[in-house]
């Protein structure tokens, strides 16, 4: 694998992080987009943690092309036995070739790219699992020649094998392979390892990639999980037998009945028909208590108007008539205690008691089918009736 081939594939990978990461990017306190870690490395960087990578690779392997003879004039990395050692991997540079046997060249390159981000820790993942598929295929044998005094590099060599699919092979990588094996001379080929995804992704992209899904997704069909639970498949979808009418549901009522509105009921838990309020408005049907016996306790009929002003002649308590508000309403309640305490119905949500000295109070309450709130309010005290 040269240098180059490694620098294109793990630029892939970086964008391909980089742009997930943009659909929904990190902010500072002022708003402004934090860049991505990766967005901030550049050439060297890679190279130093491919260099990185390959002595990392020396370590937990036996790299056929870095075992040299007691007495080589290179530097040594690792001693193996007594005869022979690891040499020191060359520091990678464009242009060149990893200094690395081409299998674990993509070990190598998958490391640099965990030494490069951490949180990618698949990536090292991989890697760990190329070395150790090919210290299976390889070291024991190589260590055992060493123990025998034979020379390792006459040993039979190691050889790799290459394919998009992991059942047809080829020996020479070509684009959109995916899987790697190795075996030595006339051994045993490993299994087959997954190494680079498809585009430089490590990871399935496609529903239908995986392994117990449909190969292909057919329109209208519905997914569900087979009987032996061991997959997921495409079926048609359920042909029908629920309710066909608004009256044959459970929670509705059991016959339609002509000029009634459709209200939820008290306890919430059912739909109701109601008759249509004559009112409206602010003003058409409102309710305008006057000089009349307007003390002791009042029930507004909030299914009838949405509107009321109130004058009372004593002090008051105000309560709504049960199961007559009609959801999503507003109601307007006006005010004008004139020296008497006028008590809230139970339950409104942010409402203040009414006092004798607070000239006119006016509320805009919001009934949401099972609670009342307060809207808006406004107490004048200056208010002279």
């Amino acid at each position: 694998m040269t240098v180059d081939f490694a620098l294109g594939k793990i630029d892939r990978i970086v964008e391909r992080i980089v742009a997930d990461y943009n659909l929904s990017p990190k902010k500072d306190a002022g708003g402004n987009v934090i860049p991505h870690p990766l967005t901030l490395i550049d050439n060297d960087d890679k190279l130093f943690a491919l260099d990185t990578a390959l002595k990392d690779c020396a370590i937990k392997t036996v790299p056929q092309t870095l075992l040299v003879p007691e007495g080589s004039p290179q530097t040594e990395f690792k001693r193996v036995s007594p005869d022979y050692y690891v040499r020191v991997p060359a520091e990678p540079k464009p242009g060149e070739r990893l200094d690395i046997d081409d299998g674990l060249a993509y070990g190598v390159m998958f490391m640099a790219m965990t030494l490069l981000y951490h949180p990618a820790n698949e990536y090292k993942q991989i890697a760990n699992e190329i070395y150790r598929a090919y210290n299976a295929a390889y070291k024991e044998r190589q260590i055992k020649l060493m123990l025998q005094g034979d020379d390792p590099m006459a040993a039979q060599p190691v050889y790799f094998r290459y394919s998009s699919d992991g059942e047809n092979w080829h020996d020479a990588y070509v684009n959109g392979d995916i899987y790697i094996s190795f075996k030595q001379g006339d051994g045993v080929w490993s299994e087959a390892i997954r190494f680079v995804g498809k585009d430089g992704v490590t990871t399935v992209g496609k529903f239908e990639d995986l392994t117990n899904t449909p190969d292909t997704l057919v329109a209208g069909k519905w997914l569900r999980v087979s009987d032996d639970g061991a997959a997921v498949i495409q079926v048609d979808p359920p042909s029908g037998g629920g309710a066909s009418s608004f009256v044959d549901l459970q929670d509705t009522p059991s016959a339609i009945e002509p000029g009634k509105m459709v209200v939820g009921s008290q306890d919430g838990d059912t739909l109701v028909f109601q008759d249509v309020p004559s009112g409206g408005g602010s003003s058409v049907g409102a309710v305008h208590y006057n000089n009349e016996d307007v003390s002791g306790s009042l029930e507004l009929d909030v299914g009838a108007y949405n509107s009321f002003y109130i004058y009372p002649t004593g002090d008051l308590t105000l309560t709504f008539k049960d199961g007559a508000a009609m959801a999503g309403t507003v109601y307007t309640l006006a005010i004008v205690p004139d020296g008497f305490n006028v008590t809230l119905p139970d339950g409104i949500y942010g409402a203040s008691a009414v006092g004798p000295d607070d000239g006119i109070a006016i509320f805009r309450l919001l009934f949401d089918g099972y609670h009342w709130s307060v809207v808006t309010s406004v107490k004048h005290t200056d208010y002279q009736p």
